[in-house]
């Protein structure tokens, strides 16, 4: 596992995980745009795209990590 991919394992509380959504997204990005920069100079149009597409995939984890902790405090005493 990268750093990153470390560090958001790390942040299973959905509030620190709403935190790094927009600096994990852009992270990501930019090393999409690092990579692909020098073969297809057309990833610069596509950018804003790709950082819409991967703050949307952090936003759905952020979704199932709140749905999953309600779920978890609906629960019963007995039940956990």
């Amino acid at each position: 596992m990268n750093r990153r991919s470390r560090i958001l394992a790390l942040a299973r509380h959905p509030f620190i995980y709403a935190l790094l959504l927009v600096p994990v997204s852009l992270s990501i990005t930019i090393l999409i745009i690092r990579v692909n920069i020098a073969e297809q100079p057309r990833v610069l149009l596509y950018a804003p795209f790709i950082f819409l597409a991967k703050l949307a995939f952090h936003a759905g984890v952020l979704q199932w990590l709140l749905a999953k902790r309600n779920a978890s405090e609906d629960r019963p005493a007995a039940a956990q």
